[in-house]
């Protein structure tokens, strides 16, 4: 009877339904396994025994704990202290206090050569393109060269590119607050989702990312006199991608000027790249002349208890309330969980003369919206200033008011997890640049003083001096895609212009084997097809899709624009631009409240989009996080609709032809309502984090690895055979997927990549693998 029970297993086992993801082997070869991660630990510090390196490993379960004891209380501070920061602040504008030094140099076009370093500036602009800026942190690189430029009345636009969205936004406001009345028209901010520039707009403050989109419309700068990457010590991937096109295109323009700033820059090293492609020269601003005091204290297991002592010994024993406090902090989940200790911290001290708090705690970070981004530079008076901030504060602003800088030594750095085919956010130690960037946002208006939450020998001796460029960490498709784009785009114009990521200097940055699989996860996503095999190796190359040069148009990531792409064939893009949208502003937003999940059994995806399609008051989301999503959906909408205006035919061929998408009206019983076309767009897209369950958890078909959805998750304890999540992150050394939706095998059986059925079904599917020539052995045949 047992050996009966034992076969009717395996034959039911047999026949389960699995699914297997088809490998294209003539193009990418055999397959191997993903590279293991770099070693993270060496990666972002010198010596991997550091105490610091030890809080950044602990964090988490620190955050956690804390965020555990306190329960809904986070969520309560938070939502009144936003309440009373927006009374507090209520038709406020900038100090004027705060901008006389730029008022001084830039009410009167002759007024600019008043400033120090305008005579130089200019004398270096005459004769070079590119102009290395080396100035401590406050000496005005940010403020006083922009508006000094502007003051000059040039033909064309100046753009200030920033690598942080708030810096762009509050760096704008601070100028259009600081410039007289003729000018402040002429400023702007340009960030995703988001921009204030007018046909009347010279000076644009915007992002990396928004410049590389420019950039696409305007290769050769023409509409441009001076392009200023500033912060360019930070070495983002969107910073060595601008920095690589912009050295090759402004030969073409040779009346554009471009200026490199930043504080901490290896001057040398950075010089002999840019003189590979055209002459340049550097100029030094001087140091503030306020003095800095330093502190350095033991590091405490629980960092964020020894923040706030720190604050609250800092506010009980200092009795002039307009010396404000500076604390940096590794993620918002860090602010919002500080943000309430001293909550219950200081409210037992008491209030003021008044009956008012004697303090007002000002939460920044980058998630913040625009008008709160504004906050830290607004004035305040008989309150103390205590800002909590991530690494967003600590370069390109001056706040004013503050004398108390306190350092927890941690940031996040964005991971690539090959295996997974997606990012996770790790807490790090920061580098001396950054110490000595956090360092410099004190002394710049009057004394300060620095308390740093680490020793000094971790500085000295176990510190890396610059940090590691994120093309190492982070996924580089979309800067494979930019390039391959603008790439195209420009030799429309110019034939004979080559840039490509195998043969820059770009190369020497990146991994091979992450350069493969990055070519892979867009093959695979039909944003890069093959052109007809070359003569020399008859081998197909690769190029870019329609699908990819769309993608490169709209302000999300690839796998997120393939999946607007087909939505919008469907004609559900509106559902799918929520969707985009609740992801972009921060799905752990919306799920802080239990009633999320409950929407939709089985979709996160579509409990977000019924979660911010229904009234607010029935959700129980955040006000702020729900209006957010709204506004960024109605923007990527119109995005998306602009861009389908030039593109749609082409698109929507490609899309029939080679994605194969099913005829909807041919085949009614595929999909009819809302819920089930979304599935069938994430099904057809999303096939990179397709998982199937297995007896350890779910197993990821393109990679192997093994996810597990969030408990907070409407798949959570699923009894689904398949899933598809949006990311992923690490914790307890376990890989959590988040934002997951059930998915059945009729529908992954439309998507062209994978191979659905039995086991005997799926291999039948799977196409055998011919024996591959390589380059060095097709060599060897023709020699023969």
């Amino acid at each position: 009877m047992s050996h009966v029970s034992l076969n009717l297993v395996l034959f039911n086992r047999l026949m389960r339904p699995c699914v297997q993801f088809i490998r294209d082997h003539e193009l990418f070869g055999e397959v191997h396994t993903s590279p293991s991660l770099y070693n993270l630990d060496l990666q972002v510090i010198r010596d991997p025994g550091s105490v610091l390196l030890k809080r950044s490993i602990h964090s988490r379960s620190i955050v956690d704990q804390h965020a555990l004891a306190l329960g809904e209380k986070v969520q309560q501070y938070h939502s009144k202290n936003m309440q009373l920061l927006a009374d507090l602040f209520k038709n406020k504008a900038l100090p004027s206090s705060s901008v006389q030094t730029v008022k001084s140099l830039s009410s009167d076009p002759q007024l600019s050569k008043d400033w120090a370093y305008f005579a130089p500036l200019q004398k270096a602009l005459a004769s070079h393109q590119v102009i290395l800026v080396k100035g401590a942190t406050g000496s005005g690189k940010s403020t006083c060269i922009p508006a000094a430029l502007l003051a000059t009345e040039p033909q064309g636009k100046i753009i200030v590119s920033e690598p942080r969205r708030v810096a762009a936004i509050s760096l704008a406001g601070y100028q259009q607050q600081a410039l007289p009345g003729n000018l402040r028209q002429a400023v702007a901010y340009a960030v995703r989702f988001q921009s204030t520039v007018t046909l009347e707009t010279k000076l644009i403050y915007q992002t990396d990312g928004v410049t590389l989109q420019y950039l696409l419309d305007d290769p050769c700068l023409l509409n441009v006199s001076y392009l200023i990457l500033d912060e360019i010590h930070e070495r983002s991937s969107n910073q060595i991608l601008l920095l690589a096109i912009v050295l090759r295109v402004i030969r073409y323009n040779p009346k554009v000027r471009v200026i490199l700033m930043s504080a901490t820059l290896d001057e040398v090293q950075l010089l002999q790249y840019v003189r590979r492609y055209t002459a340049s020269t550097s100029i030094s601003l001087d140091n503030p002349h306020y003095s800095t005091d330093v502190s350095f204290q033991p590091c405490r297991e629980d960092y964020i208890l020894q923040i706030v002592d720190e604050i609250v010994t800092l506010h009980t024993t200092t009795t002039c309330l307009d010396d404000g406090i500076l604390v940096f902090l590794s993620g918002a989940d860090d602010i919002a969980v500080c943000l309430a200790l001293l909550w219950e911290r200081l409210s037992v001290l008491g209030t003021g003369r008044q009956g008012e708090r004697p303090w007002v705690v000002i939460p920044f970070h980058s998630k913040i919206p625009a008008q709160q981004a504004l906050y830290p530079f607004m004035p305040i008076t008989g309150r103390r200033r205590i800002i909590l901030a991530t690494n967003v504060a600590e370069t390109s602003v001056t706040i004013p008011g503050i004398r108390y800088v306190i350092d927890s030594g941690l940031q996040k750095r964005m991971m690539y997890l090959p295996e997974h085919s997606t990012s996770v956010l790790v807490v790090v130690p920061i580098t001396i640049s950054s110490h000595m960037q956090r360092k410099g946002r004190v002394g710049r208006t009057q004394q300060g003083t620095c308390i740093f939450l680490y020793p000094k020998y971790v500085v000295e001796n176990e510190m890396l001096v610059n940090p590691h460029s994120t093309l190492q960490f982070e996924p580089i498709d979309h800067i494979y895609l930019m390039l391959q784009s603008f790439s195209q785009r420009f030799k429309e114009s110019f034939p004979s212009f080559s840039l490509c990521l195998e043969v820059t200097d770009l190369i020497d940055l990146v991994d091979s084997t992450k350069l493969s699989l990055t070519k892979q996860t867009l093959y695979y996503s039909y944003l890069l097809t093959t052109t007809s095999p070359s003569s020399i190796t008859r081998q197909p190359t690769l190029c870019i899709s329609v699908a990819g040069l769309v993608a490169t148009s709209l302000p999300v990531s690839p796998r997120t624009a393939l999946f607007l792409m087909v939505a919008y064939y469907y004609g559900v893009q509106r559902e799918a631009c929520l969707i985009a949208a609740g992801l972009e502003v921060g799905w752990d937003d919306f799920l802080g409240t239990n009633n999320v999940p409950s929407l939709c059994q089985g979709s996160d995806h579509l409990s977000l989009l019924y979660a911010l399609v229904s009234p607010l008051s029935k959700t129980g989301l955040a006000s702020q996080s729900y209006h957010q999503a709204n506004q960024v959906a109605h923007q990527l909408e119109d995005v998306l609709d602009r861009t389908f205006k030039l593109h749609k035919d082409t698109l929507f061929e490609f899309l029939r032809s080679y994605i194969q998408l099913p005829d909807l009206i041919a085949n009614p019983s595929l999909a009819t309502e809302t819920g089930d076309i979304i599935r069938l767009c994430l099904a057809l897209t999303s096939h990179m984090t397709v998982a199937q369950r297995t007896s350890t958890g779910f197993c990821t078909l393109f990679s192997g690895a093994i996810v597990n959805p969030s408990s907070k998750s409407s798949c959570a304890g699923t009894t689904s055979s398949f899933l598809v999540y949006n990311h992923s992150v690490v914790i307890a050394n376990k890989v959590i997927a988040i934002c997951c939706t059930e998915l059945n095998e009729h529908m992954l059986k439309l998507n062209r990549w994978l191979a659905v059925g039995t086991p005997f079904e799926v291999i039948s599917q799977i196409p055998k693998v011919t024996p591959q020539t390589t380059k060095l052995g097709f060599r060897r045949n023709v020699k023969r």
